[in-house]
């Protein structure tokens, strides 16, 4: 991430609500902005342990995950948010666009998923692919589909770890 770029938190939350993007905070930022917590028994300090959504391991995105660059590519897909993607470049996003709808074909499914087009923002998250110790990204046009993403791979503990939160990551 360089210079230009901000994770959306209490601060930037007004960046991105100029920006027209309409992303509010990560779900662990949001939670604590919630005071939802985890544990009925506050500390010394009087602040409570946060309980992070289920979906989610309580961390934020390695950010030295995401590719460098400015802006996003995006495709929604209308029956199924958790098939939307946003990549850094457009070539990157129509090749992912066409892979999603030929397996997703081979599977006997039809979806309504639209064209790449350029946007400041995506939500992201992070997680760890088990079988090959891999740490890996996935972004999306929408808070939804990265939600569901979390759920989809935190359910599968066997073969994803490290599952973080959901951040909008925002071109400045």
């Amino acid at each position: 991430m360089n210079g230009r770029e901000k994770r959306v938190d209490r601060w930037g939350m007004a960046l991105a609500l100029a920006l027209g993007l309409g992303l509010p905070v990560s779900d662990c930022r949001r939670a604590e902005a919630n005071g939802d917590a985890g544990s009925a028994r506050a500390g010394a300090d009087g602040v409570r342990p946060l309980m992070p959504p289920p979906s989610c391991a309580g961390t934020v995105p390695r950010l030295e995950l995401l590719p460098p660059g400015y802006g996003w590519h995006c495709y929604e897909d209308a029956d199924e948010p958790r098939f939307s993607f946003c990549m850094r470049a457009a070539e990157d996003c129509e090749v992912t666009r066409r892979n999603t709808i030929s397996t997703l074909a081979g599977r006997g499914e039809t979806h309504r998923i639209g064209s790449c087009a350029p946007q400041p923002g995506a939500y992201c998250h992070t997680f760890v692919d088990l079988a090959q110790s891999q740490p890996l990204y996935f972004c999306f046009p929408n808070r939804d589909g990265c939600a569901a993403s979390t759920r989809v791979l935190g359910a599968q503990p066997e073969t994803y770890g490290e599952v973080s939160c959901c951040e909008a990551i925002v071109t400045l």
